[in-house]
């Protein structure tokens, strides 16, 4: 079974409608809507076939390199140039360079999700602008938008000139009509339409929401490989360019042009999303984002969050981008003594996050769908408080990070917010909050070092006995030493000895107990006592004989040393109950007159669905266990009766059968002897 349920990627599609596509990226694709369209050996012959106009679309300059040149002709049945003056509209919440209304912020910058437009609202209506940065009359930057859309663009079009534009849908599906054919992208999938190009957007679902990137540099590329090699990443076979496909229509329509920074339109009396024919490779193209090929650690350690990039858009400097697109996907976490989620950074880069579906593995809450962040160059940054007390403590088996998908756009530049995004109702004002619960674990090594258990030679417990403690004993003293001093429990717990080299001991404690948040300072301890008693010195045979005896006390315990693990799975947390329900259900059977024994499942689901979600698993991974069995064994056998003798009498059963137990060989020894003398 695959790990990821892959969206299949034929040649055809059916969504709104039913799509073809052409797989590869920067290919030099060739598409006629119908048979004919392309001339034949020419680009611009002296008639183009069917009556058809032949135009060129430039994406870079005619010298530059062949494997950056990018370029497209086009066989259409009006030319572009046919259309009326353009003059100035509204730009509404839309935005661009200079991004100068604010002075620069270093905070750090959340949002919740923009809520949908109360009225009607196409793509350009929806469009609203969070921050930028570069000049893209000199083609350098990039700016973040987001839109929120709740009808379709039916007599209207678009066109960037600025940029070129990467749509992240995160909520409803979208259909691009662009001059080179449609594209139908969904949540999880990706769409570019390179600047210069037209188009208007469908919402064959309902109303759309989602991030807009809109890169004024260089054309969005694959990243270099290194010497990861020849496959992996963003593979070229899975990028889908759009078939030809054409609107002939008459009637006027509405074409709003991005120039400049600003909005202008013009009343065309035709579609301009006329082209018959094409070949080229300057075209629009989707990407699923299930088919990334996620490369991480398999030893210790992260890799740079580089390795996630799917696009970037190169400067002039090697390795340092206009902007990149990083996606965070789901994925396997395998690594050895390693904090698994992404760690505290400040970079030089500057950060915009948008998540499309599910939870952030830096952020346990407080980022949702919709939302968005930005980090600024050289802005602290790093898992909130609870994502880094649970990650510290859990369990580094292989685990599987599903149902995810955040992204981020990178800048080199700072990315300084619009004034309506900083003024938004929707922004987080107590976004630093989320770091407010970290607290220092810094203590000089003599605070952690090992202690151990004062045992003398003839107190120290077997091994039989330790096992015999952990397996019959119900609850223990959980204690941990934090960056907040010493915390204590008291446990109940299950013991598997044929966990790990040493054994575990299995727990829960309630979810709002702080024990399991903050992380331990070295090994944890858990005290675990057996029978204890108080011996007085009248059960002394060597009182008559000489008083020089004192009073003392009898006890078992063993001090159980390991690694505090936390399990917040409903499965493990779930099983555990099941182990300690069985475990003292079977100890309480044991006595007369008892009920029959109780069932997790005699309780009804949901009840016990709502109990787990109430507590968190505990596991101590034993690393070493310090035992004590102080049951008289110092005194002279003479003593021993009158000790047993007087703990029976007392009624105190379990400590006398200690005492027994712990000194019969010398007993059974002194009546052998004692018979021989005879």
């Amino acid at each position: 079974m695959a790990d990821i349920a892959v969206r299949p990627q034929e040649t055809s599609q059916t969504g709104a409608g039913e799509y073809t596509y052409q797989r590869g990226f920067g290919n030099e694709f060739a598409s006629e809507a119908v048979p004919g369209a392309l001339p034949a050996g020419r680009n611009s012959p002296q008639r183009a076939p069917l009556g058809l106009f032949a135009e060129q679309l430039s994406g870079t300059a005619f010298t530059q390199p062949r494997a950056v040149n990018r370029r497209t002709w086009v066989y259409r049945i009006m030319p572009s140039a046919a259309h009326p003056k353009f003059s100035r509209i509204a730009n509404g919440t839309l935005r661009g360079t200079p991004f100068d209304e604010i002075e620069p912020d270093p905070n750090r910058l959340r949002w919740n999700a923009r809520p949908m437009p109360a009225g009607p609202a196409d793509f350009v209506d929806g469009l609203y602008t969070m921050g930028g940065n570069g000049d893209l009359r000199t083609r350098s930057g990039m700016a973040a938008h987001v839109y929120a859309a709740n009808r379709s663009m039916t007599d209207r079009y678009f066109v960037d000139s600025d940029g070129e534009l990467l749509f992240v849908p995160e909520q409803g599906a979208i259909t691009l009509h662009t001059e080179l054919g449609p594209l139908a992208v969904a949540p999880g999938e990706i769409a570019v339409v390179p600047r210069g190009i037209r188009f208007r957007v469908d919402l064959p679902a309902g109303p759309a929401r989602g991030y807009l990137c809109e890169n004024f540099g260089a054309m969005f590329a694959l990243p270099e490989r290194g010497p990861i090699g020849a496959n992996g990443l963003a593979n070229e076979r899975d990028f889908l360019a759009p078939a030809a496909a054409y609107e002939d229509r008459g009637g006027s329509v509405q074409v709003v042009q991005k120039f400049g920074g600003n909005l202008w339109a013009a009343d065309y009396d035709h579609s301009p999303l006329d082209v018959v024919g094409w070949h080229g490779n300057y075209a629009p193209y989707k990407y699923d984002t299930a088919n990334f090929m996620v490369i991480g650690t398999i030893s210790f350690d992260h890799p740079d969050p580089s390795i996630f990039t799917v696009l970037t858009s190169p400067s002039e400097l090697p390795g340092l981008a206009n902007v990149d697109f990083v996606i965070f996907p789901p994925r396997w976490l395998v690594g050895e003594d390693t904090f698994r989620p992404p760690w505290y950074h400040r970079n030089i880069m500057s950060e915009f996050m948008g998540l499309v579906h599910g939870v952030y593995d830096a952020k346990a809450e407080g980022f949702e769908p919709g939302g968005a962040s930005l980090h600024n160059t050289f802005a602290s940054h790093g898992p909130d408080a609870e994502t880094f007390a649970r990650a510290s403590a859990a369990e580094l088996r292989p685990q599987k990070i599903d149902g995810t998908l955040a992204f981020m756009f990178e800048s080199r530049w700072m990315i300084v917010p619009t004034r309506q995004a900083m003024e938004a109702a929707y922004r987080q004002d107590d976004y630093d909050a989320v770091w407010g619960g970290l607290t220092p674990s810094f203590r000089p090594l003599a605070w952690v070092t090992e202690a151990f258990m004062y045992i003398p030679a003839h107190f120290a417990a077997d091994d039989a006995t330790v096992r015999e403690l952990l397996a019959r004993h119900g609850a223990a003293d959980l204690i941990t030493l934090t960056a907040d001093g010493l915390l204590a429990t008291m446990l109940p717990f299950a013991y598997e000895p044929a966990a790990g080299e040493h054994g575990a001991l299995y727990g829960h404690v309630a979810r709002n107990n702080d024990q399991w948040r903050k992380p331990a300072l070295g090994e944890s301890l858990a005290i675990v006592r057996g029978p204890d008693a108080y011996v007085s010195p009248s059960w002394y045979a060597a009182k008559a004989e000489h008083g020089r005896v004192v009073p003392t006390w009898n006890y078992v315990t063993a001090h159980v040393y390991g690694r505090l693990v936390v399990h917040d799975a409903p499965v493990w947390v779930e099983d555990v109950v099941r182990r300690l329900t069985a475990k003292h259900e079977a100890a309480r059977l044991t006595s007369p007159g008892q009920s029959p024994a109780w069932s997790v499942d005699d309780a009804p689901r949901k009840f016990i669905e709502g109990q787990l979600r109430a507590i968190v698993g505990l596991e101590l991974q034993i690393t070493r266990i310090e035992a004590k069995a102080k049951l008289s064994q110092n005194r002279p056998v003479g003593d021993i009766a009158g000790v047993v003798a007087g703990l029976s009498a007392r009624g105190d059963d379990r400590s006398a059968a200690a005492v027994e137990r712990a000194n019969e060989e010398r007993v059974s020894q002194a009546r052998a002897g004692q018979g021989a003398t005879a």
